[in-house]
């Protein structure tokens, strides 16, 4: 199987569309993609997200899949200075590399800032519903990696915001 994970064309994020750079990266990835056999797509519920697909489902002529669980993660931080919160993904690596010891995806949430449950409840869904889908192609998480069950030529497209897996 191939994954190809993509992030949104430059969106204009007031809309949820993207923009006229957005459109033209959209267009130039589909050509891209053109000839890789996809066999499916995949995206998030988000404009954006969907706009950027939607120019490689038509070239690639698949029906997509709107996967909710794909969309951008609600995850904030409470933040001092000029903005008032950040997005989790978003902490400096300065910050976390100043606690002492580096977080690994088995202790992660226990870092300050990232202790909020909700973060932690959150990457647990993550984590299920992206082994739903590498277990719809064939695969089964072992030990954090994925396993090849049922060998296939699959080539999915997955036009996200984030996507843990």
């Amino acid at each position: 199987m191939r994954l190809y994970i993509i992030r949104h064309g430059d969106p204009d994020y007031t809309t949820d569309t993207l923009t006229e750079i957005g459109q033209r990266e959209a267009q130039a990835l589909a050509e891209r993609l053109a000839n890789e056999r996809l066999t499916h797509i995949y995206s998030s519920p988000l404009g954006r997200a969907r706009e950027t697909m939607s120019y490689t489902a038509k070239v690639a002529k698949l029906i997509p899949s709107i996967e909710e669980w794909t969309r951008e993660l609600p995850w904030w931080i409470p933040w001092e200075g000029p903005r008032e919160r950040i997005a989790a993904w978003d902490l400096h690596g300065e910050i976390i590399r100043g606690q002492g010891r580096y977080p690994g995806n088995h202790d992660w949430y226990t870092l300050e800032y990232l202790e909020n449950p909700i973060f932690r409840t959150g990457y647990d869904n993550l984590c299920e519903r992206s082994d739903d889908l590498m277990r719809r192609h064939g695969y089964e998480r072992v030990d954090g990696r994925y396993r090849c069950v049922r060998p296939n030529h699959d080539r999915l497209r997955c036009s996200v915001t984030v996507v843990l897996v």
